[in-house]
């Protein structure tokens, strides 16, 4: 009897693990195919929404790539909350920006496009990219917001969901919320700043990986810590207020943190905090944030539940 039980139980997690892996790998495939058939195409490109040849069209569709995807994740990987759902998106979008490898575009390819004549940092490339935030943070509260209503629909009683919708998607102390997001981002940021490299040094997607997703982790790991029934949604904004951040002062001073002797130079990104491109920031930003928050499913639904 118990070897049955036990039997069962690895295979549950097996079969789980397997959603797992089909939802993130649909999400990616989407991205790749559908959103990568609007964008350009080559070596060194960087994946920058607003790029796109056909304008908005990149940002449009994938606002419907992740909506989508999230709502597949979320009836796949059963019982499963925000937390998970956000989780895979993330690392779809990790997988999606660093399919060029060595060879995939950076911020300094960014620049090096921006700016076609040499000549002293300006701040239009970083003003550039601030869209595709906002199509990132439609996308992604529209994921969080399909994953919570089909968690609810599937583990909660119709009264409840009424009263959850009243109450409003993140909860009434938003007090503690901005509280929990700034304390998550400080330390998020501190965190990158140290661990992205020399101000001057060329920029490595895995560098960028490494510290955005450490920094994340670290941010949200001291944030539960003020707020340990905090709802996932303002933990998944630490990565969206980071990078926006950082976009805004390397716009408003191109020259922020580069010595002296660098501020010629108009290929090295101001400050360390801009060395991310939106997608990498969000993506690796909500891996490392989640992965805090995920836990069990029993205990995702139940988080969703209160």
């Amino acid at each position: 009897m118990e070897a049955a039980t036990a039997s069962t139980g690895a295979a549950n997690v097996w079969l789980a693990r397997l959603r797992f892996v089909f939802a993130t790998a649909v999400l990616w495939a989407a991205l790749h195919y559908v959103v990568g058939w609007a964008l350009p195409r080559g070596v060194d490109h960087p994946l920058v929404l607003s790029s796109s040849p056909y304008g908005p069209l990149a940002g449009v569709l994938l606002i419907a790539v992740v909506w989508g995807g999230a709502a597949l994740a979320s009836l796949t990987v059963q019982p499963a909350g925000r937390a998970q759902t956000l989780f895979i998106v993330g690392l779809a979008l990790v997988l999606w920006a660093a399919e060029g490898g060595r060879r995939g575009g950076t911020m300094d390819d960014w620049l090096i496009r921006c700016n076609t004549v040499p000549g002293p940092p300006v701040g239009s490339p970083y003003w550039r990219l601030l869209p595709d935030y906002l199509y990132l943070l439609v996308a992604v509260a529209g994921a969080s917001l399909a994953s919570s209503r089909l968690a609810r629909a599937a583990a909660v009683q119709p009264e409840s969901v009424a009263r959850d919708l009243k109450s409003g998607a993140m909860g009434p102390d938003y007090r503690r919320g901005l509280a929990v997001l700034a304390m998550t981002a400080v330390i998020a940021g501190l965190a990158t700043l140290v661990l992205m490299g020399p101000a001057v040094g060329a920029t490595y997607r895995g560098q960028v990986y490494f510290a955005a997703g450490v920094g994340l982790f670290a941010g949200v790991f001291v944030g539960r810590r003020i707020g340990k029934d905090c709802d996932p949604a303002w933990f998944a904004l630490g990565p969206f207020l980071l990078g926006v951040v950082g976009l805004l002062l390397a716009a408003l001073w191109p020259g922020l943190m580069l010595p002296a002797e660098y501020r010629h130079i108009n290929s090295i990104p101001a400050w360390n905090l801009a060395r991310a491109l939106p997608v990498e920031m969000v993506g690796i930003g909500l891996v490392g944030a989640m992965w805090v928050l995920r836990g069990p499913a029993a205990e995702a639904v139940r988080a969703e539940r209160e």
